[in-house]
C-alpha cells in the first residue's frame, strides 16, 4: 500500500522582525493509520511544495509538533510534548515579542517555548514564516478553528 503525504500552508507570511503574537487552533479530525505522519508548525514562507513532508527537510527552516509528541526544528528532534490524536485540539502560538513558538494540547498541556533562531544549517537566514500542516495520508484530517 502506498501513502501520499500532503502539506498545506497558510496564506499569511509572518516576519520575525514584527512584534505581536499569532496563534492558530486546529482540531484533529482523524489521524488515520500513522500518528508519526501528521504535524503542525511553521515553515520558511518561500517553501510551498505540497508533496511530501515539508517539515522533514533539514535544509528548510521549520518548527513543528508531531502526532507522536516530538518537537522538531529543521527535522531535528529538540523536545517532547504529549502525543495528539483524534478529536484533540492543538493550539500553536508564535510569539514575535520574544521570538518563540509553543504548542498547547487541549488547552491543558503546553510545551515550553522554543526559541526561533535566525540562521539555519545548509541555508541562508530566514526571517519570514508561514503556518503549515502535514497530513500523512489521505484518511487524515485537520480543521482550522
Amino acid at each position: 500500500t502506498s501513502h501520499r503525504q500532503l502539506s498545506c500552508f497558510g496564506h499569511l507570511n509572518i516576519s520575525l522582525n514584527d512584534k505581536g503574537i499569532h496563534s492558530w487552533k486546529f482540531q484533529i479530525i482523524r489521524l488515520g493509520i500513522e500518528r508519526l505522519s501528521h504535524a503542525i508548525g511553521i515553515i520558511d514562507s518561500t517553501y510551498k511544495s505540497t508533496n511530501g513532508y515539508c517539515f522533514n527537510r533539514s535544509y528548510v527552516p521549520s518548527y513543528s509538533y508531531w502526532g507522536t509528541g516530538e518537537l522538531r526544528r529543521c527535522n531535528n528532534r529538540i523536545g517532547r510534548a504529549l502525543p495528539f490524536g483524534d478529536n484533540d485540539v492543538v493550539e500553536m502560538e508564535l510569539n514575535l515579542n520574544d521570538k518563540s513558538i509553543s504548542f498547547c494540547l487541549n488547552e491543558k498541556f503546553k510545551s515550553a517555548p522554543i526559541e526561533i533562531e535566525g540562521h539555519y544549517p545548509y541555508r541562508k537566514e530566514c526571517d519570514t514564516f508561514s503556518m503549515a500542516v502535514i497530513l500523512g495520508n489521505a484518511s487524515g484530517g485537520v480543521k482550522l478553528l
